[in-house]
């Protein structure tokens, strides 16, 4: 073997594949866990146990059933974000005013005070994200039954309306229910006009007697962050960022899911090979965590502190490690290019939900939990699936041409085929494009409403 030749079939680029594969691997983690947590109990889940409530004669087992049902937690769907169709078409004007503002930033103001300002926020949010997270996994630790008898601290944070904004919002929902109406679109998930809260919720939540001690735990990788600039901690808190968005934000079909991945992929287009925008403020981009990155020179600063050129400098070696090892080269991918893919993604894992729970006997129905995962997932493994190729194209491109490479490039039409092909191939073409995620929800509620308020008639001609 010639001097300085490696033994490795990938030659002197084995360790960039190591980055890269560690990178995708990375990528995965939000996205597939994020999806899970998007899960809610599907529309006909609810109705199923709506009805079996009223089938029960005996009160005393009603009343039983009415108490349980308000301590079950699991079936209590999460507070998500849903993008229409509207949002969708917005997504890339506003991505794109808020990209290039943010390049004018770091060109004609004192990075400095840019840096500070902005490590401030995201340090309140990374903050957030982490201790979600770390209270995701401690409930996961010692059980759903230990964590549902847990004592918890109900928080509300409420907005009082003025008149103004009851008429505004009171007119917004007759003009959206017309709307619909004239397209011959169910109304259902429309708020009803005439029942505009004094009211609007901006935050509810359950406090634990644990999240105190997990706050305090959360900081850590903040701390870490903020204080070394080091790449792992950079990570978590990054890789927590990606995970609630994609458990949190939510499409509202595969459609507004399709408008949104083809308008981002002009935008990832124009912006990376049409100017030096993108590159320059992912480059300079430095006061949050923003991006996965990892080492592209991982095996040679190892082999150096491992081997004999580096034997008796263990302790420098620590010290590298903690301080960031400034030797290190890295690779990074966008935050933008997991979260994006990662909410199309979890809608696919939804509408799998769907199709199961709509095949299921009403017995079954009524047992069934958003934490059943045990169903047929031929959507959400097609689209990660096309994921994990898509950004595998991206990265191969970008090696071998040696430019930065615009990944929604990829991830977009790879995505949206995998759905396209996997309905065509099952035959449920016209499904899944007319499917709503939480369409039959809405419709759900305003049955339920309306058998509430015959309920209250009846009790109060008895009285």
């Amino acid at each position: 073997m010639p001097p300085g030749a490696s033994s490795s079939p990938l030659g002197k680029d084995a360790p960039l594949f190591i980055a890269y594969i560690s990178l995708i691997t990375l990528a995965l983690l939000p996205i597939y866990f994020g999806s899970f947590q998007s899960l809610r109990t599907p529309a006909s889940v609810l109705k199923a146990k709506r009805d079996q409530k009223k089938a029960k004669k005996d009160k005393k087992t009603a009343d039983e059933d009415d108490e349980s049902d308000g301590e079950d937690e699991e079936d209590e769907p999460l507070a998500t974000e849903t993008l229409t169709s509207q949002d969708a078409w917005l997504f890339p004007l506003i991505g794109s005013l808020v990209l290039f503002s943010m390049y004018l930033v770091f060109k004609f103001l004192d990075r400095k005070w840019v840096d500070r300002v902005l490590g401030a926020y995201f340090a309140v949010v990374g903050a957030a994200a982490v201790l979600k997270v770390v209270v995701s996994l401690y409930a996961w630790s010692i059980g759903p039954a230990k964590w549902k008898e847990a004592r918890k601290y109900k928080v509300v944070v409420t907005h009082r309306l003025t008149e103004k904004e009851r008429k505004e919002e009171e007119k917004a929902r007759r003009e959206e229910r017309e709307k619909k109406a004239k397209k011959g679109e169910s109304v259902a998930d429309v708020e009803d006009p005439a029942d505009v809260p004094r009211k609007r919720t901006i935050l509810l939540t359950r406090l634990a007697e644990a999240h105190a001690g997990l706050a305090l735990f959360s900081l850590l990788p903040i701390i870490a962050f903020y204080t070394t600039r080091h790449w792992l901690a950079s990570n978590s808190i990054a890789l927590c960022l990606a995970l609630n968005a994609v458990s949190l934000m939510g499409l509202d079909s595969f459609l507004t899911g399709s408008i949104m991945l083809g308008g981002l992929f002009v935008y990832d287009v124009f912006w990376v090979f049409g100017t030096e925008v993108m590159v320059s403020v992912a480059r300079n981009f430095d006061a949050g965590p923003i991006k996965i990155i990892f080492p592209k020179n991982l095996p040679q600063v190892a082999a150096y502190y491992l081997g004999a050129e580096g034997k008796g400098k263990t302790m420098q070696a620590i010290l590298e490690v903690v301080r960031g090892a400034p030797k290190w080269q890295m690779t990074m991918l966008g935050l933008g290019d997991i979260v994006i893919p990662g909410i199309f993604i979890a809608l696919a894992l939804r509408f799998d939900q769907h199709l199961h729970s709509s095949s299921l006997s009403p017995s079954k129905l009524a047992n069934f939990r958003r934490t059943d995962v045990n169903f047929p997932k031929p959507y959400f493994t097609a689209t990660l699936t096309a994921y994990v190729a898509g950004l595998a194209t991206t990265m191969g491109v970008m090696h071998v041409f040696q430019a930065a490479q615009p990944a929604l490039l990829y991830l977009s039409p790879a995505c949206v085929a995998a759905v396209a092909l996997q309905s065509l191939k099952r035959g449920e073409w016209k499904e899944v494009w007319r499917w709503t995620d939480g369409g039959e929800e809405a419709e759900g509620k305003e049955e339920s409403k309306k058998g509430g308020d015959k309920k209250k008639g009846k009790k109060t001609k008895a009285a």
